[in-house]
């Protein structure tokens, strides 16, 4: 019985062999095309740009569908991501300063200021704004304050105290974060982050965050409401007229559609700093410096 039955086992295990050697090439591509989209995401979230799933982009870890607008201000207020929401250097005194090899913004305090498209946040539930920002010594004024009027606004300032951000809504204030000491003459991160769904504002400097406020009953559909033809974004300037406007510098200033986590907002301004010594791989701005220079 073992002599006839040891070749045909033998002879359907070699089958199988043969089988399973032309089906493994299949088999083994759809593991290394899994396998190269988790390393597309895992590189994204480690910053710089790279390709992402579908077609998507990573920029410091978060895909371009929930970048609204990024303004680098390298010369220009265009806008850099694919929404194409160029932006407009309004007033007196706004210029392009150079600074280690590329531009910036420069805000005189006498006037100047940038406009957004009022239709950038329109639709959206949830906003982070965050940029890189350079205070001279005594300076002060509003980073951003965006809405219909004052009586219903998200803003951010600047003064004696420090950063601070703040949320209206139907002319009383929902929400404020505490003020945070900030170093003069010298370029800083902050994020603002206003997520509705959480009833939470939170701030930002430097990567870490230096405040927020709970139970904030206000959504940007009560602030800058879709198709409203009054909406007004500003950078450097309120909407209350004749108040006065930011003297500092601005760079890379983004705008995002969804409510950034506080490591995320880390991974962006470290981002930044190490893409600039050349440690990093992906883009980056320059790092803060202390700098003299007459502003």
């Amino acid at each position: 019985m073992t002599r006839v039955y040891l070749p045909l086992l033998l002879t359907v295990s070699t089958l199988v062999g043969v089988v399973a050697h032309h089906a493994s090439p299949g088999a083994q591509g759809a593991q290394n095309a899994q396998g190269a989209q988790d390393a597309q995401v895992v590189q994204g979230a480690q910053g710089g740009q790279t390709a992402g799933q579908g077609g998507d982009q990573f920029l410091d870890g978060v895909g371009e569908t929930a970048l609204i607008a990024r303004y680098v201000f390298n010369g220009n207020a265009e806008d850099s991501s694919r929404n194409q929401l160029h932006a407009a250097l309004r007033g007196t005194g706004a210029v392009f300063v150079e600074e280690q090899g590329r531009q910036v913004v420069l805000l005189t305090g006498e006037g100047s200021h940038v406009e957004l498209p009022g239709h950038a946040l329109a639709g959206e539930d949830a906003v982070t704004v965050a940029g890189w920002l350079f205070i001279p010594t005594r300076a002060s004024g509003p980073v951003f304050d965006f809405g219909q009027e004052p009586a219903a606004r998200l803003s951010a300032f600047v003064d004696r105290e420090g950063f601070r951000a703040s949320v209206s809504a139907g002319g009383e204030v929902r929400g404020e974060t505490r003020p945070a000491p900030i170093v003069e003459n010298q370029w800083l991160h902050f994020a603002v982050v206003l997520d509705p769904a959480s009833r939470a504002l939170t701030a930002y400097v430097d990567g870490k965050e230096v405040g927020q406020a709970t139970g904030v009953e206000a959504t940007l559909a009560q602030l800058v409401p879709q198709g409203g033809a009054a909406n007004r974004l500003f950078l450097g300037r309120t909407l209350d007229e004749g108040r006065p406007t930011l003297h500092g510098r601005l760079r890379d200033v983004r705008l995002y559609r969804v409510a950034l986590t506080g490591e995320t907002i880390a991974t962006i301004h470290r981002n930044a700093l190490t893409s600039a010594t050349g440690r990093g791989r992906g883009r980056g701005t320059p790092p803060p410096e202390i700098s003299t220079a007459n502003i």
